[in-house]
């Protein structure tokens, strides 16, 4: 891609962001995942081999590629209910072994580093931005590693 078309593409993206901002938020309903949508659209739109160059076709472009994103996302996080009450383990002891046994398998391959972070987001809880602040990073870098350790769990299911 040549370098006045990449110019191009960023400069069709500034003038889309507002839109694709709105479509994220009605069709996530939440701030990071908002967020977590937008940067992932970002990385979509100016990596694609191929987009139109007109403002209306880019803007359409834009747009399918934010609903994708939003359903994969809003799909991802149906998989995991937040409001469901975590089971007693000693109610099914082997259930809990077994889900300790299939966590340990997935984390294996992850480093020390890769395990903490995740530790700190989804189990004690911490912001992107806490955690970006503390590692001396950006929040969207941060939510890019986050989403990558997130993909390679899944995979290695």
């Amino acid at each position: 891609m040549s370098k006045s078309s990449r110019r191009r593409r960023s400069e069709l993206l500034v003038g889309c962001v507002p839109m694709l901002r709105a479509t994220l938020r009605e069709l996530l309903e939440d701030q990071e995942l908002e967020s977590e949508g937008l940067q992932e659209v970002f990385l979509r739109l100016l990596s694609a081999p191929a987009m139109p160059e007109d403002v209306p076709g880019f803007a359409d472009e834009s747009r399918r590629v934010a609903m994708e994103v939003a359903r994969r996302i809003a799909l991802a996080a149906a998989e995991l209910p937040l409001e469901a009450e975590p089971e007693d383990p000693w109610i099914d002891p082997e259930g809990a072994v077994d889900t300790r046994e299939e966590l340990e398998l997935l984390l294996h391959n992850l480093g020390d580093e890769a395990k903490e972070l995740l530790v700190r987001r989804y189990v004690l809880g911490e912001n992107a931005s806490e955690l970006a602040f503390a590692r001396s990073q950006s929040p969207a870098a941060l939510r890019v590693r986050l989403m990558r350790l997130r993909c390679s769990a899944r995979a290695s299911r």
